[in-house]
């Protein structure tokens, strides 16, 4: 069994679990962007927007630069390599249980064959 650090993967599904911290990632991740070009396409106050980026920056998927006077928030896709892992893993696990209910689905169909032709 792979060995995770739960508090930085609940961290981290926490902060992609809200859809408009998925759209801040998705919108750093073209380019780093200032709090205030973040806000406003996204309909949030600024007040508002350093709630999500703190939640951001706590499962390490951004941070935040002072550059300025803006606060400038940039990327940090390595972060998602623990999310990435978990699910792999979780699909892997999967697709196992999965293959052996088909061999098994097949298995019967196939006794139930030979049992037709021995009638």
């Amino acid at each position: 069994m792979v060995n995770y650090a739960e508090p930085d993967l609940d961290d981290l599904f926490n902060a992609l679990a809200s859809r408009p911290r998925r759209q801040v990632l998705s919108m750093v991740a073209v380019r780093s962007q200032t709090m205030s070009e973040l806000a406003l396409p996204l309909g949030l106050s600024l007040p508002a927007l350093h709630k999500h980026l703190r939640i951001l920056e706590r499962a390490k998927l951004v941070e935040g630069k002072k550059v300025g006077r803006e606060r400038e928030v940039i990327f940090n896709p390595a972060a998602l390599a623990e999310v990435e892992e978990w699910i792999s893993f979780h699909r892997s696990f999967w697709n196992q249980q999965f293959d052996s209910v088909e061999r098994f689905i097949q298995e019967q169909k196939e006794g139930r064959s030979r049992g037709d032709d021995n009638r």
